[in-house]
């Protein structure tokens, strides 16, 4: 036998075992089977051999594999709901064997009806496949700044594929009131807060709108602009792109969870305190999708240190004297006039994690805006974020549905007091509003006017029923001590319209619940750079200087 034949049996094996390994991946074979390459390579067979092995397993999650794609987690959810159904049915509605199934892919029992539905299903699916992917993606320098920021490549292809699929179904559905009037759901989201452009002016309304009310207040406000960031073991990769040491595993889901239990504790301080405060919450993410907070506040100038301090003290509790967190971990900036004003101070954190609007470079990853700022929508929806918040002030539900009212004058019975809010709320003058409403820091139960809720059709006096067949109570109106105004008169069906795709008409009972359009195609070149420094371009099979078209 020649030196030659051992290697050549190794070569014959080594080729079946990854082929048998890769089998077992859907979406991510291409970029596994590339980076498996590179590895060996690199770091030679048992190194290599061993990241696929790992890799792979970790994407194997009960019966799934979390890189299916749409198509095979939409065939799952319906033979998942339809076994629920077989199981409830066969036991007489008793529901111990669907809770454990529900367990392995662990999920609690939902309110009853949904373990049947296949929407319910796909919704669930979808998250876990998603965050299980991007997780792993994460963990492995595919998401940083010199790779692809906030999210991967993969995840980000994920997402616009599902933003393009919602467009679909919503050109392909119309909704028709009881006055005849039809609209396609496309047409009906590009004129509501879904809009981007819409949404964020009227974030900006408001914040301004706060300012206003402060500088007009007797009070003595002053506007705070507080940065609280996560400890570093929650932080995956340093704007180097390398590796954190001391990063523990910890997803954007979890860090969220974290400066969210921060809050919860710090403000539940403040407020045995007495401190008083009003504003805005931003939640965006770092390069690696490591999530942190920006909070303008306007508080009390004799509540500020308080407010300040305490923020601060929460802030550090968890790991607070490791190296670099007193420079990163808690910032706190007072507004002045030099520096201009409030609203304008964070207009950039606004429109840079809406769509890009006016910010010109995204200076956290060193590219244009208005491509990021789709990254971030796509972090913000993969990992199920919420990226703004208003803290205390009147309540902006009120304020929409006085809007909607006064769209509709001739069906509205003035009055004096819902005429103070009324027509602030019109005008889109939130300080306005905000003052008719009691002002910034008025208690909840102080205010003039709340949100009117009815569980029966205004119309038919019928019991609202949701899809699950459920009493749903839904909005009506506006109510206040003295007066009832009425905003939704008209009743709303979806039905498939004149230019139908298949995909919309298997989608007519979940039309309410879809995402609004991306506005424009996006182009990226990412130029993808490992943790090591090794550039996308140098993969074996790799091209160089190649680019990812998203739009075709």
């Amino acid at each position: 036998m020649t030196a030659a034949a051992p290697m050549a049996r190794f070569l014959v094996d080594q080729r079946d075992w990854q082929e048998k390994t890769l089998y077992r991946l859907h979406g991510l074979r291409d970029l596994f089977e590339k980076r498996h390459a590179w590895r060996v390579e690199r770091d030679g067979w048992a190194v290599a051999n061993d990241e696929l092995r790992r890799a792979v397993e970790s994407l194997q999650f009960a019966e799934i594999s979390l890189d299916f794609d749409d198509d095979q987690i939409r065939r799952l959810a319906a033979g998942k709901a339809a076994q629920c159904e077989k199981m409830i049915t066969a036991r007489d509605g008793d529901l111990s064997k669907v809770e454990a199934m529900l367990a392995v892919y662990g999920l609690e029992l939902p309110k009853p009806g949904r373990e049947s539905c296949p929407k319910w299903w796909r919704g669930q699916l979808r998250k876990i496949c998603r965050r299980g992917c991007e997780a792993l993606l994460r963990d492995l320098g595919y998401t940083h700044k010199r790779a692809g920021a906030y999210v991967s490549e993969y995840t980000l292809r994920q997402w616009i594929g599902q933003q393009r699929r919602n467009q679909s179904i919503l050109e392909g559905l119309e909704a028709v009131n009881d006055d005849g009037e039809a609209f396609t759901l496309a047409e009906l989201a590009a004129v509501n807060v879904s809009n981007p452009e819409i949404r964020r002016g009227e974030l900006m309304t408001r914040m301004r709108g706060f300012e206003e009310w402060a500088e007009q207040d007797a009070g003595q406000w002053v506007p705070m602009f507080y940065t609280i960031t996560t400890p570093s073991k929650y932080h995956a990769r340093g704007t180097d792109g390398k590796r954190n040491r001391k990063y523990a595993g910890f997803t954007p889901r979890e860090g969220a969870d974290y400066l969210q239990s921060l809050w919860s504790r710090a403000r539940a301080a403040v407020h045995r305190q007495g401190v008083q405060y009003f504003g805005f919450r931003i939640a965006e993410p770092h390069h690696d999708g490591t999530p942190h907070w920006h909070l303008l506040l306007f508080v009390l100038a004799d509540h500020k240190g308080t407010l300040t301090d305490t923020l601060r003290d929460y802030a550090f509790k968890e790991d607070g004297s490791e190296p670099g967190a007193e420079k990163h971990r808690f910032e706190a900036v007072e507004i002045t006039e030099e520096a201009g004003t409030a609203a304008g101070y964070v207009a950039k954190y606004v429109s840079k994690n809406i769509d890009g609007f006016g910010v010109g470079e995204d200076l956290e990853v060193g590219d244009f805006a208005a491509i990021t700022a789709a990254r971030v929508r796509a972090w913000s929806s993969v990992w199920g974020i919420r990226q703004f918040q208003q803290l205390a002030g009147p309540g902006v539900t009120v304020w929409r549905e006085l809007r909607r009212a006064a769209n509709n004058p001739d069906r509205v019975h003035m009055t004096d007091q819902l005429r103070l809010i009324l027509e602030p709320a019109d005008s889109g003058d939130w300080c306005e509003y905000t003052r008719a409403m009691g002002g910034a820091v008025a208690a909840r139960e102080a205010r003039p006017a709340w949100v009117k809720y009815e569980t029966r059709n205004l119309k038919t006096w019928e019991e609202n029923r949701g899809r699950y067949g459920e009493p749903v109570r839904r909005v009506v109106g506006v109510m206040g001590r003295a007066f009832l105004v009425i905003s939704r008169f008209r009743e709303w069906k979806i039905r498939e319209g004149s230019r139908v795709s298949k995909l919309a008409g298997l989608a007519v009972a979940g039309a309410r619940d879809l995402m609004a359009r991306v506005e424009r195609p996006v182009r990226l070149n990412p130029s993808f750079v490992f943790a090591d420094g090794v550039r996308f371009g140098e993969l074996p099979g790799a091209p160089p200087g190649a680019t990812l078209d998203l739009c075709q």
